[in-house]
């Protein structure tokens, strides 16, 4: 289990240099004091549980891979998730409202996604629904959202509803879900803002995917760009940038991001807000360059890669300090500063050797 793997690591190797120095490439956080051990390298997924592929050599006394189950990520990210999503929703204003007003999500991400009227769309990890809720009342398409989180998928099922939208969400991990039964068949997979970060293994995501679309289908896949995070506030270079991907414990929970209403734009909010809350629940979580994104969805064989785009504004969440708001609900760099990639957008499509008829 990764969690006690870190428990005998850090009482056999209490010095922090020994562990950075190890051959196992562990290290700790800069400037994050809750934060444990990191686990450098690719991580495996097979059926039950994820299997790290960085092995424990160098480190005298500890010889094994480390080893977390599935269900020890899973428990522990969800906790947090219901920790903070019981406080979003009392504090969430009129979604419904805010759709029919015209919020959802920015034109040039629309554009790449390119929903149409006939369009089945799975959207994986898709919280509260409200994007899936945008999408669907400005073109039409049909969303089904999948998200491990049962107060997330309430809430998204009452504002689908009140919409009159034919939208369904199902409570699910994402990978069990994908490994389970007979897949459905999609036009189109997404995943929105902030969602890699909880995926430990992009190559067995990718590949579990390319079971549940059509011959037609693609997959597009729009989140944070990992630049930004590698600045501080007077944009000077910080922090590493996430070359090789990394899985780690934070020790602050999901945080507030309905609540922070100077960092984080909302569809709509109550007019009465209490104090930001602190999530004592840890979390879990993977840092991706772009590029590792790209690899790991080509390495599966099932996929090319048909479009990268990078944008110069953020989505609801104020990911830097230094970025102005926008009436859309985004955050830009401001006049005097030079543009950074702010998110990314990936499509993928199938590849003709995957397509139904075409297996050998």
């Amino acid at each position: 289990m990764w969690f006690n793997s870190w428990i005998q690591i850090h009482q056999e190797f209490p010095s922090t240099d020994e562990v950075l120095s190890a051959d196992c490439r562990t290290r700790r956080v800069q400037g994050d004091a809750d934060c444990d051990i990191l686990i450098t390298g690719l991580i495996h997924y097979s059926g039950g549980g994820w299997r790290s592929s960085i092995a424990s050599r160098g480190l005298t006394g500890a010889r094994k891979p480390f080893m977390f189950t599935q269900q020890d990520v899973l428990e522990l990210n969800r906790t947090s998730w219901t920790y903070a999503n019981r406080r979003f929703n009392e504090r969430k204003g009129d979604f419904a409202q805010a759709i029919q007003n015209g919020h959802g999500p920015p034109e040039p991400f629309l554009d790449i996604l390119t929903p149409r009227p006939t369009d089945n769309i799975l959207q994986l990890l898709c919280n509260d629904g409200r994007e899936a809720a945008a999408i669907s009342h400005q073109t039409g398409a049909y969303i089904h959202g999948v998200d491990f989180s049962d107060d997330a998928i309430s809430f998204a099922t009452r504002l689908n509803q009140h919409l009159s939208l034919t939208n369904k969400f199902t409570v699910s991990e994402v990978y069990s879900y994908l490994s389970s039964g007979t897949p459905e068949k999609y036009d189109k997979i997404l995943l929105t803002l902030g969602s890699l970060r909880w995926l430990p293994d992009l190559p067995a995501f990718f590949n579990l995917c390319s079971r549940w679309l059509l011959a037609s289908g693609i997959i597009t896949v729009w989140d944070f760009h990992p630049l930004p995070q590698c600045l501080d506030e007077d944009r000077r270079l910080i922090n590493n940038y996430p070359l090789s991907p990394t899985s780690y414990k934070r020790g602050e929970g999901v945080r507030d991001y309905v609540g922070e209403q100077f960092d984080f734009h909302m569809f709509s909010r109550r007019p009465k807000q209490s104090n930001v809350f602190h999530n004592p629940h840890p979390v879990y979580i993977s840092e991706y360059s772009c590029a590792h994104v790209v690899t790991a969805a080509i390495a599966t064989r099932c996929f090319a890669l048909t479009s990268y785009i990078e944008y110069p504004f953020s989505w609801e969440e104020k990911c830097c300090s230094w970025l102005v708001a926008t009436p859309n609900g985004c955050y830009r760099a401001p006049p005097d500063v030079p543009v950074l990639p702010l998110t990314f957008a990936l499509q993928f499509s199938l590849l003709e050797s995957q397509r139904p008829g075409n297996h050998v």
